[in-house]
């Protein structure tokens, strides 16, 4: 399992901290890779799909069956690398399904609690 943070901010902290919780609670056993590509006031992370795919990749290598992308426009790299290596990802903002039919466990979204 993976998550891949675009920044390290505290929205993008709080979705980590619910996927390992749910991970962990689904299988104790099982260990998340966590990566943010970018630190504040670096905001690039979110717009990097080739850093996205690459980093993906290499946790689909090191034995990930799926990686949750809250990334920006990188999570489509994510998404990509998901498809290509016959994986699964989870996307966020919105249903992302048909752009890897079949690779696509879920999407999530922040609402606005309204």
């Amino acid at each position: 399992m993976g998550y891949i943070g675009g920044v390290n901010v505290p929205l993008l902290q709080s979705f980590q901290a619910g996927y390992d919780a749910g991970v962990k609670a689904t299988n104790s056993a099982v260990t998340v890779q966590d990566k943010y590509l970018t630190q504040p006031p670096d905001f690039s992370g979110f717009n990097a799909p080739d850093k996205g795919k690459a980093t993906a990749a290499g946790m689909f290598d090191a034995g990930a069956d799926v990686v949750y992308a809250a990334a920006g426009a990188t999570g489509l790299g994510v998404l990509q690398a998901a498809a290509d290596k016959g994986k699964l990802s989870i996307g966020v903002d919105s249903n992302q399904n048909y752009l890897h039919p079949g690779t696509m466990l879920t999407s999530t979204c922040a609402g606005s609690g309204g």
